[in-house]
This record gives structure tokens, C-alpha cells and sequence, in this order.
């Protein structure tokens, strides 16, 4: 009789656990290679993290465009090469609305020639410093003078949630939570 309740038990849990995953799953990331030109805005954070979440929407784009090198890739590179940014500035918005706001994403996608737009919100990130406790000098060119410097390792661990649209219908075509990190000196 125990074996039998256990079992029943076990079958139960089995079941409940096959029916919950199947209503929890992401939707289907798409193939990237069936678009000509992907945008990826500039992700939205919860706090005082904008630097680190600029760094990391910057380094998703250059992955990106190693990986997949047939597809016209737009993101912010600097502050002078900033398509996004500009328009983002044209329509008096931010990440943050365009996180919020599928058609205000698939609206700025659209006017730089996106087939879709990638939207982020970094959540909680790690941020972990590390100073180098060895010294560095460098002889100044014009000033003749040495300088001396320590370095300061920076590392972030990201936990971001993603979006994609597409920019003729603004309709959400995944979205899904990433972690990532990135790392500077």
C-alpha cells in the first residue's frame, strides 16, 4: 500500500511539474538570420547603473556583430556615433520608455531602417572593484615628467531583461531574462 501511494505521489508532482513548465517557457527566440538590419537600444536600468548597462548594450552589439556578419547591425558605439541616442533625442524619450513602450521602439527601429529592435532593463547588477596593488609609471611625452598610476579592475554581472519587436507590426516577439557581464580596467 505505501509503494503504491508513493507512486501515485511521485506521478502527481510528475505531472504538475510537465504542466507548469509548459506554461512558464519564453517564447521562441527567432532566427536572427532572417533580418537584414537589427537594432539594439541603448538598455534601460533600475538605478544608478546607466554606465554599466550603456557598456554592456554596446558589448551585446559588438557579439553580436562578430557572430553574425551578414546582418546590418545599429547601436550606440561612442558619443559621437550614437544613432539611437539621436533618435531617442528627436522623440524626447529614453530607454526606459522604449522598454515600456513597444510602439515607441518599433517607431525608432523603423525610422533608422531596423527589421526589429532589441530593448533591455538591466535589473540587478554586481558590480565587484578590484585596485591593482602593483604601481605603473609613464614617462610623459611633452611634459618630460613621469606619472605614476595603479589600475582599477571593474567587473559587472548583469541581470537583464530582454525584449524584442518588431518595428512593422511593434508587436513583442520574445522576451526572456539573459545574465551577462562585462569587464573594463
Amino acid at each position: 500500500m505505501m509503494k503504491k501511494t508513493l507512486l501515485a505521489w511521485l506521478l502527481i508532482v510528475s505531472f504538475s511539474l510537465v504542466l507548469f513548465n509548459g506554461c512558464s517557457k519564453n517564447l521562441p527566440i527567432p532566427e536572427l538570420n532572417q533580418y537584414n538590419s537589427i537594432a539594439i537600444a541603448p538598455f534601460a536600468s533600475v538605478d544608478e547603473t546607466s554606465d554599466i548597462a550603456t557598456r554592456f548594450h554596446y558589448d551585446l552589439g559588438e557579439k553580436f556583430k562578430l557572430k553574425f556578419e551578414d546582418i546590418n547591425w545599429i547601436y550606440d558605439k561612442s558619443d559621437t556615433l550614437n544613432p539611437i541616442g539621436q533618435e531617442l533625442k528627436k522623440n524626447n524619450a529614453s530607454s526606459n520608455d522604449l522598454f515600456t513602450d513597444p510602439k515607441l521602439a518599433a517607431q525608432i527601429g523603423k525610422a533608422l531602417g531596423a527589421d526589429i529592435i532589441i530593448v533591455g532593463l538591466v535589473e540587478k547588477p554586481k558590480i565587484r572593484k578590484k585596485d591593482s596593488d602593483k604601481q605603473y609609471t609613464k614617462m610623459g611625452v611633452a611634459s618630460k615628467v613621469a606619472k605614476r598610476y595603479t589600475l582599477l579592475k571593474q567587473s559587472a554581472i548583469l541581470s537583464t531583461k530582454l525584449q524584442i519587436i518588431d518595428t512593422k507590426s511593434s508587436k513583442l516577439i520574445w522576451k526572456g531574462n539573459i545574465k551577462g557581464s562585462t569587464k573594463y580596467i
